[in-house]
């Protein structure tokens, strides 16, 4: 049977909720004023790093030297510039190194900021003074509050080199635009400013999924050692598989749960979630694997990232489901007419089985065979397997300024086969005009 074509599509689901979120900054190179008898320059900045909207496979990703730097998730953002005649360049400092910067552990975020005066340092006196206030000090928010408690600049030191390296760092989220000022000692009148923004942070652990009653677990167990991190592999969200045609299945739509922390910021970010459907790595390819009396069926999903697998050629790969659209449901109907759950059978004289697409008057005898292979999946003599598991999902969050990704695995928690009961009949007689 020749191999069918690997198919890949991107789903997408937009929701704008008002908060904005985190940069990774390459760089912002400055050009501000400078001392007595400096030449002006023209300025140059390297735009703040803007992630590809969607998922992008792990496997696409190359590494760069970016990949390197810190990722920014939200909090001071530096933009922007007023001047001529120096050059800033600016750089986040990683947490790590906070301490060998004299930066206190529990700062928000923090920069370094080197300024070089031009011509190349060279001029009499290339000591800088740096200044912070309010772009708006009669704002509402900035009424009544000091600068200083949100954001400060420290330079390394009071002479003409060290003055020219400044510490930027931001203590706690603040919602009014912040000016950074450099001026030029012997010269005061002339100075050059940038802007500092704060971008409401949203991290991994703010962002939940719901399909109906069914939760997505991104966490996992806790790791018993340290309590902060989960035992990797363990975010599992069980599910109850029905089996019946006529009962009702779990899921439903998705359903962000957005648990963002309440605070100031002055940029806010228009998100896109994306979800997508896939196997995870080292899992099997089937979540039911029968075996009895010379005869073998396999349950599984399509899925065109494998080499080894051949699907018939009319079949949706897995990860082109539109979870955003359609939802998601963990029903074996739902399984057949929306995720077109295959079959692979091998019998006594069928050595070399092939799969195909399982239709619904197939149903009752899949569901007969899953529920004995649910009964005997622990019985190691019995040619069962205990494999229960279904798909997985990945969640992307983007937007302009940052992205992250939550992932979990559908396991089969229990098996239902019930049918929806009758209440009650109910006509409607068609309306008559006296």
């Amino acid at each position: 049977m020749s191999k069918s074509k690997k198919r890949t599509s991107i789903k997408t689901s937009k929701k704008t909720n008002g908060n904005g979120v985190g940069v990774r900054i390459l760089c912002g190179v400055l050009a501000l004023a400078v001392a007595a008898g400096a030449t002006l320059a023209v300025l140059e900045y390297c735009t703040p790093y803007k992630p590809s909207q969607g998922f992008r496979p792990q496997e696409e990703q190359k590494p760069t030297e970016e990949a390197e730097l810190p990722v920014f998730a939200g909090g001071l953002y530096i933009t922007g510039t007023d001047g001529a005649g120096y050059d800033l360049l600016s750089a986040q400092i990683p947490v790590e190194a906070y301490a060998e910067n004299g930066l206190v552990g529990y700062a928000d975020n923090a920069y370094t900021i080197t300024a070089t005066v031009k011509p190349d340092n060279y001029a009499t006196n290339t000591g800088v003074e740096w200044a912070l206030s309010w772009t708006n000090a009669e704002s509402e928010w900035a009424t009544g509050k000091s600068v200083t408690d949100y954001v400060t600049a420290t330079p390394s030191g009071s002479g003409y080199m060290e003055s020219k390296i400044v510490n930027v760092t931001c203590a706690q989220a603040f919602g009014e635009q912040i000016t950074l000022t450099a001026s030029a000692k012997d010269k005061p009148e002339i100075t050059a400013s940038c802007t500092l923004d704060y971008v409401q942070r949203l991290e991994a652990k703010n962002v939940g999924l719901k399909f109906g009653d069914i939760t997505c677990d991104f966490e996992g167990k806790k790791n018993p050692m340290f309590p902060n991190l989960s035992q990797p592999g363990t975010q599992n969200t069980k599910v109850p598989l029905q089996l019946s045609a006529y009962g009702t299945a779990a899921g439903g739509m998705p359903e962000l749960v957005i648990t963002q922390p309440d605070e100031p910021y002055t940029i806010a970010g228009d998100y896109q979630y994306s979800y997508r459907l896939n196997r995870a790595d080292g899992e099997s390819s089937y979540f039911c694997h029968l075996s009895s009396m010379g005869s073998t069926y396999y349950y599984l999903f399509p899925n065109y990232e494998s080499e080894n697998e051949i699907f018939p050629a009319d079949v949706m790969g897995l990860n082109e489901y539109n979870i955003a659209e359609k939802g998601l449901y963990f029903g074996l109907k739902n399984f057949i007419e929306d995720l077109e759950l295959c079959e692979y059978y091998a019998g006594r004289n069928v050595p070399n089985g092939e799969i195909t697409k399982l239709t619904l008057s197939q149903i009752e005898a899949c569901a007969a065979r899953i529920t004995d292979w649910w009964a005997n999946k622990n019985d190691d003599t019995s040619g069962y397997t205990t494999t229960n598991y279904l798909f997985g999902l990945t969640l992307t969050v983007s937007s302009e300024y940052s992205n992250f990704t939550r992932s979990t695995k559908f396991t089969i928690g229990s098996i239902v086969n019930t049918t929806n009961s009758i209440d009650d009949i109910e006509l409607n007689p068609p309306s008559t005009t006296i």
